[in-house]
């Protein structure tokens, strides 16, 4: 099942076809990435085809990544995939040190009617700090921060020293004091420069 921001969701057929519009009032408590049995609706939705949830099967997603705001019985997450359009309620006892504002990662722990239930799992960052967004990325889309060992070890076999002919036609600057000067936050450092006295 795929969810809309707007409070509906698809029903995409496991065997292929056409997908089926869900209405929220016929979610059933289903969410986004759920595998979910439903039925057909007829008589209703003019042209659309409507279904409504009749099992939830399977959950899609139990982490998810958001920003935490504060509330007095403790907090809520709203999730970066806006897709999830139900925010994670986040009791007390389970925020942790999370406060307004702060990317957190949170774990679903009880599915109610309404609102899910989570705790935080870990506080990422404040939000809008451009480190923290792309920590936030990285885990939403399950990409590696890392080589794998085998990898590694790969490439300290191919690595070669520098031979004559590779120098062959290049000056070489290797023994020069250079600086480099790309600002902090740049994201490769290709530019520098050399002083020599006169």
């Amino acid at each position: 099942m795929q969810g809309n921001e707007r409070g509906f969701a698809f029903l995409i057929p496991s065997g292929g076809g056409e997908d089926y519009f869900i209405a929220h009032e016929d979610l059933n408590g289903a969410m986004h990435g759920d595998l979910v049995l439903a039925e057909e609706v007829r008589g209703r939705g003019g042209h659309r085809t409507l279904a409504r949830v009749v099992k939830i099967k399977e959950r899609g997603y139990r982490k998810l990544i958001g920003t935490f705001h504060s509330a007095k019985s403790g907090g809520f997450v709203v999730t970066d995939d806006r897709r999830y359009f139900n925010d994670v309620f986040i009791p007390r006892a389970a925020a942790k040190t999370a406060k307004t504002g702060d990317k957190v990662e949170c774990e679903i722990t009880r599915y109610t009617k309404g609102n899910p239930e989570g705790k935080i799992v870990e506080v990422i960052g404040r939000q809008f700090d451009r480190n923290t967004e792309i920590a936030c990325l990285i885990r939403s889309y399950g990409l590696e921060t890392a080589f794998p060992p085998a990898v590694k070890k790969n490439a300290k076999a191919v690595a070669k020293p520098v031979s004559a002919r590779d120098c062959a036609g290049r000056e070489d600057f290797r023994n020069w004091m250079t600086f480099t000067i790309d600002g902090d936050d740049s994201k490769d450092f290709d530019d520098a420069v050399s002083i020599e006295a006169t």
